[in-house]
């Protein structure tokens, strides 16, 4: 029913300082109850977070691991299941925290997550990035980044007021998805219309779902590195893609 592709890639800044790429990405396929659903989340790491790079990761797969549980037990992924999800990972950074004899801030994170159904999708957003998903011919921002009072400023898993902030949607599901974190915002969303860019995700989506060509996520990898992209951007880069297909995807 998916076919999906993700990549993450340093940002020249992070390369230029010798520091990690601190973004996290993950998809996972489920069968419930006979429907196949996709269980995907991705993190930013906090720029200032010592060890953003690995509270990326570890909520990452935190999440995966506990939604595949929950999938199983919830007879509808409901809005409170969504954001209790997001708490457990909360919880969960924080106990890793105390056992690293770390301050919890060393591993904030950002945390976007989405579970996509045969018929219905629910996507969360804690932080900046993006959810777009293309239904028909109507392409639109599922969700949208959270900016702060000063640029480059928003929320993460560790603040304090982080349920203020979360966003939820439930949305019949598309033909295809895609999720970013910020350091693709400016190639792939208007901000002054609040709309995603055509030209920046429909190519891709039409190239996943053309192709089978397990090449393609070092092509994805490849292109998130390259220096169009980087002439723009100087963060750490994910993008997660995914479109419907009765054929089996990468992963």
């Amino acid at each position: 029913m998916w076919k999906s592709l993700h990549a993450s890639e340093v940002g020249t800044s992070h390369r230029a300082s010798g520091l990690p790429c601190q973004d996290a990405a993950g998809v996972r396929r489920l069968v419930v109850r006979g429907a196949e659903h996709l269980l995907i989340a991705i993190c930013d790491g906090a720029g200032s977070a010592e060890l953003a790079h690995e509270g990326a990761r570890f909520v990452v797969d935190h999440w995966l691991d506990t939604a595949a549980v929950e999938l199983h037990l919830e007879s509808a992924v409901s809005e409170d299941a969504i954001s209790a999800l997001a708490e457990t990972c909360h919880e969960a950074l924080l106990k890793l925290a105390r056992e690293r004899n770390k301050k919890a801030r060393d591993f904030a994170c950002t945390l976007l997550t989405a579970v996509l159904g045969p018929d219905e999708s629910i996507f969360f957003q804690l932080g900046d990035g993006v959810w777009v998903q293309q239904n028909g011919d109507e392409l639109s921002a599922v969700t949208w980044p959270h900016q702060g009072e000063f640029a480059g400023e928003t929320v993460f898993l560790t603040s304090a007021d982080r349920q203020r902030h979360y966003q939820i949607q439930k949305r019949p599901t598309g033909e295809a998805v895609a999720g970013l974190t910020d350091g693709l915002e400016r190639l792939a969303v208007n901000f002054a219309s609040r709309t995603p860019l055509p030209g920046f995700f429909r190519p891709m989506w039409s190239a996943l779902k053309q192709s089978n060509d397990p090449a393609l996520a070092s092509q994805l990898a490849r292109f998130l590195d390259s220096e169009p992209v980087n002439n723009r951007t100087d963060d750490d880069k994910t993008l997660v893609l995914v479109v419907r297909s009765s054929h089996e995807g990468q992963r």
